[in-house]
């Protein structure tokens, strides 16, 4: 019979205690272990470090032992099945919390995540879920989803994004990056579920003219192809192709709560990665407020201008790597090739119906603002914040919106929308000082058709409100002076 070993370190202790634990359970050369620490040290280094390290050995850990069967168990020398878990709380909680089930509403309130250590030494850093309140900078927003795992037989909650870093064997970057949008849309949409690594590698070896284990990665087809397998509408956007085009859609995309797989190549075009962009820094209202500093009238001001960085998913470091998107490979060691990364495609796991993709949404946002039927003229600047989103959680952001005159929300509230819609925030100085939006058009995303109008559902504006209405049978084009004021820009795609 065995049993489980429990034990309680501070964060800059986790690793000693960590190694030693491997030291008794692993057959581990004395040679990795410098390795093994330097891949935890990189790991905790953006954590808070006075959160306490909750360590559990033996954990059977759903993802490793996939791996584990279906490659590494039939390799000649021995792997072992078992893995380490490791769980992150608050500085407040202590092992006594943890092993007292009437904690458990105090536990939930301290939990910050989990991380799997897999025994394919040195790197060990396998599935892990991370709130960003585990940070010691949080200041950014990113898709995320709910997870309850049981941590000593308590049920507690977790909010953030998957990770994991590669075995170099089995799952590369490429694999791992499939692996965590399947994680995210399987937790959060019916529609999808979360799939093991040897699923996708069965999948793309029906297709592939080559084996795909040991993995030498995918490329950038394989990639769309696997996601397109498991049920997505899929993108992808490439620098030749896109041109000027290229950088903007992607910030749109991330905008819109999709995790975007970027495609990185170096300078010389001699090495090529994969990694997720799912987020970005806070904008604030003087941020807002400052991006009119100095425009000419009637500047159209793109929202991802004002964007410092975007929150990267890296396999090859720690979880909600901050980066700019003209360095993705600013943390790398300076003065490497890989430092040099540029992204070069990207891929947009989009849902199937979503027919109307980025370059269109925006072309037609930037026509109907002019329009002398369906705009509004203005000389003032103004920025653009174009979002994808669904009707159902936008409506719901409608209805919370308490400074929205009633007659307003009720004529927005009780417009029909399609399950997925493109909006536009036009914002205005007066209203990015409160961050709220001076006129909001809303565009139909599963609309194909190159005429704009076919895709128009609603504009509101402080002084008309336009939109299609049914009454007999057929759509026709109302107009009311209804006022839109005291409208909070929408922040449910990134949390």
């Amino acid at each position: 019979m065995r049993f489980h070993v429990h034990s309680f370190a501070t964060l800059p202790n986790a690793a000693d205690k960590i190694i030693s634990l491997i030291r008794k359970k692993y057959f581990v050369g004395s040679q990795q272990y410098d390795a093994i620490r330097a891949e935890l040290t990189h790991f905790f280094q953006p954590f808070r470090k006075e959160l306490f390290v909750f360590i559990e050995y033996p954990y059977v850990d759903k993802v490793y032992r996939d791996s584990y069967y279906h490659y590494f168990s039939t390799k000649y020398r021995e792997y072992q099945r078992d893995s380490i878990r490791l769980s992150f709380f608050n500085p407040d909680v202590q092992k006594k919390h943890v092993e007292d089930s009437e904690n458990i509403s105090f536990l939930d309130t301290h939990f910050l995540g989990y991380c799997i250590l897999r025994p394919t030494f040195p790197n060990v850093i396998g599935r892990n879920l991370i709130s960003k309140k585990a940070l010691r900078k949080p200041g950014f927003v990113t898709c995320i989803h709910k997870e309850s795992p049981l941590i000593n037989g308590l049920k507690l909650h977790i909010e953030g994004f998957p990770h994991s870093s590669h075995d170099q064997e089995n799952i590369t970057c490429a694999e791992t990056t499939v692996w965590a949008i399947m994680e995210y849309f399987g937790h959060k949409y019916a529609e999808y579920k979360p799939v093991l690594p040897s699923i996708i590698i069965n999948r793309l070896n029906e297709h592939s003219d080559k084996r795909m284990l040991p993995s030498n990665g995918l490329t950038v087809e394989q990639i769309s192809f696997a996601l397109k397998d498991f049920g997505f509408g899929t993108l992808i956007y490439t620098e030749d192709d896109d041109g000027e085009n290229f950088i903007p859609n992607l910030s749109v995309y991330i905008e819109s709560g999709f995790p975007v797989v970027v495609h990185l190549e170096s300078k010389s075009a001699a090495y090529n990665h994969a990694a997720l962009m799912i987020g970005r820094t806070e904008v604030t209202t003087s941020k807002l407020m400052s991006a009119f500093d100095g425009v000419v009238p009637r500047s159209l001001i793109h929202f991802s201008s004002l964007v410092g960085k975007y929150v990267m998913q890296d396999d090859n470091h720690p979880p909600y790597t901050m980066v700019p998107l003209g360095k993705p490979g600013i943390h790398y060691e300076r003065g490497s090739e890989y430092a040099t990364y540029k992204i070069k495609s990207f891929v947009v796991p989009l849902y199937k119906k979503m027919y109307m993709e980025a370059t269109k949404a925006r072309t037609v946002f930037e026509k109907i603002i002019e329009d002398p039927a369906y705009g509004v003229h203005t000389q003032e600047s103004y920025i653009l914040r174009i979002y994808m989103a669904s009707s159902r959680s936008f409506k719901e952001h409608i209805g919370k919106q308490g400074l929205l005159d009633k007659k307003m929300k009720n004529t927005l509230l009780a417009v029909a929308m399609p399950r997925f819609i493109w909006c536009g925030e036009f914002i205005k100085r007066e209203d990015a000082a409160k961050g709220m939006v001076s006129s909001l058009i809303v565009l139909d995303a599963t609309e194909a058709s190159d005429n704009w109008s076919d895709s128009f559902i609603f504009a509101a504006h402080k002084t008309k409100t336009i939109f299609y209405g049914a009454v007999d049978h057929t759509y026709k084009l109302f107009s009311t002076p209804c006022s839109f004021s005291g409208f909070y820009m929408y922040d449910r795609n990134l949390n």
